[in-house]
Protein backbone atom coordinates (compact mmCIF):
# COMPACT_ATOMS: atom_id res chain seq x y z
CA UNK A 1 0.00 0.00 0.00
CA UNK A 2 1.19 3.15 -0.73
CA UNK A 3 1.06 5.72 2.02
CA UNK A 4 0.13 9.40 1.60
CA UNK A 5 -2.13 11.60 3.62
CA UNK A 6 -5.57 10.03 2.95
CA UNK A 7 -4.21 5.93 3.75
CA UNK A 8 -1.68 6.33 6.33
CA UNK A 9 -4.12 6.56 9.32
CA UNK A 10 -6.16 3.35 7.25
CA UNK A 11 -2.98 1.52 6.67
CA UNK A 12 -1.97 2.15 10.80
CA UNK A 13 -5.50 0.78 11.84
CA UNK A 14 -5.14 -2.16 10.05
CA UNK A 15 -1.91 -2.96 11.36
CA UNK A 16 -2.62 -1.89 15.46
CA UNK A 17 -1.64 -4.60 17.65
CA UNK A 18 -1.87 -3.03 21.41
CA UNK A 19 -4.34 -5.00 23.29
CA UNK A 20 -4.26 -2.29 26.07
CA UNK A 21 -5.68 0.06 23.66
CA UNK A 22 -9.43 1.24 25.13
CA UNK A 23 -10.23 3.98 22.89
CA UNK A 24 -9.16 6.38 19.56
CA UNK A 25 -7.55 8.26 21.90
CA UNK A 26 -5.34 5.28 23.06
CA UNK A 27 -4.31 4.70 18.92
CA UNK A 28 -4.11 8.65 18.64
CA UNK A 29 -1.04 8.48 21.43
CA UNK A 30 0.24 5.75 19.78
CA UNK A 31 0.26 7.22 16.46
CA UNK A 32 1.78 10.39 18.19
CA UNK A 33 4.45 8.78 18.75
CA UNK A 34 5.86 9.12 15.17
CA UNK A 35 5.68 12.52 15.01
CA UNK A 36 7.75 12.37 18.44
CA UNK A 37 10.30 10.30 16.88
CA UNK A 38 10.35 12.84 13.85
CA UNK A 39 10.90 15.92 16.32
CA UNK A 40 13.90 13.84 18.09
CA UNK A 41 15.78 13.49 14.68
CA UNK A 42 15.21 16.59 13.28
CA UNK A 43 16.66 18.24 16.69
CA UNK A 44 19.66 16.32 16.16
CA UNK A 45 19.90 16.74 12.37
CA UNK A 46 19.62 20.86 13.26
CA UNK A 47 21.22 21.09 16.55
CA UNK A 48 23.78 17.52 16.69
CA UNK A 49 22.04 16.69 19.91
CA UNK A 50 20.25 13.62 20.51
CA UNK A 51 17.87 12.13 23.29
CA UNK A 52 19.11 8.31 22.33
CA UNK A 53 17.12 6.31 25.23
CA UNK A 54 13.40 8.43 24.28
CA UNK A 55 13.79 7.85 20.78
CA UNK A 56 15.03 4.05 20.82
CA UNK A 57 11.66 3.73 23.45
CA UNK A 58 9.25 5.73 21.22
CA UNK A 59 10.70 3.39 18.16
CA UNK A 60 10.08 0.30 20.10
CA UNK A 61 6.91 0.95 21.38
CA UNK A 62 5.84 1.48 17.37
CA UNK A 63 7.33 -1.91 16.60
CA UNK A 64 5.66 -3.66 19.26
CA UNK A 65 2.03 -2.16 18.59
CA UNK A 66 2.10 -1.82 14.65
CA UNK A 67 4.64 -4.93 14.35
CA UNK A 68 8.19 -4.27 12.61
CA UNK A 69 6.73 -3.85 8.97
CA UNK A 70 4.24 -1.28 9.24
CA UNK A 71 6.24 0.48 11.76
CA UNK A 72 9.38 1.16 9.81
CA UNK A 73 6.91 1.85 6.66
CA UNK A 74 4.84 4.19 9.09
CA UNK A 75 8.47 5.78 10.57
CA UNK A 76 9.87 6.46 6.92
CA UNK A 77 6.06 8.09 5.77
CA UNK A 78 6.50 10.21 8.66
CA UNK A 79 10.03 11.56 8.76
CA UNK A 80 11.76 13.26 5.56
CA UNK A 81 14.23 11.19 3.60
CA UNK A 82 16.54 13.26 5.41
CA UNK A 83 16.26 11.77 8.13
CA UNK A 84 16.22 8.66 6.91
CA UNK A 85 20.15 7.37 7.46
CA UNK A 86 19.61 8.15 11.39
CA UNK A 87 16.39 5.97 11.30
CA UNK A 88 18.85 3.31 9.59
CA UNK A 89 21.10 3.17 12.49
CA UNK A 90 18.09 2.59 14.91
CA UNK A 91 16.61 -0.37 12.45
CA UNK A 92 19.84 -1.80 12.54
CA UNK A 93 20.17 -1.47 16.11
CA UNK A 94 17.02 -3.63 16.48
CA UNK A 95 17.42 -5.91 13.87
CA UNK A 96 14.69 -4.75 11.50
CA UNK A 97 15.16 -4.38 7.94
CA UNK A 98 12.56 -2.48 6.01
CA UNK A 99 11.83 -3.66 2.35
CA UNK A 100 13.43 -1.76 -0.36
CA UNK A 101 15.01 0.70 2.23
CA UNK A 102 19.20 1.24 1.32
CA UNK A 103 19.94 4.02 3.64
CA UNK A 104 23.68 4.52 5.45
CA UNK A 105 23.39 4.66 9.11
CA UNK A 106 24.50 7.55 11.17
CA UNK A 107 27.63 6.19 12.45
CA UNK A 108 27.31 8.37 15.39
CA UNK A 109 24.20 7.05 16.35
CA UNK A 110 25.23 3.71 16.15
CA UNK A 111 28.37 4.29 18.32
CA UNK A 112 25.56 5.30 20.96
CA UNK A 113 23.67 2.90 20.48
CA UNK A 114 26.42 0.17 20.90
CA UNK A 115 27.78 2.29 23.82
CA UNK A 116 24.27 1.81 25.83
Amino acid sequence: MQLNQNTVLLYAAKNYENPHCTSIDDFNQDIKRFVIARTLLRKYHKKGKIRIRLLLNHIIICTNTFGNEAATKLLLYYCESELWGYLASFFEFLHITPINFNAQPDKNISEILQQD
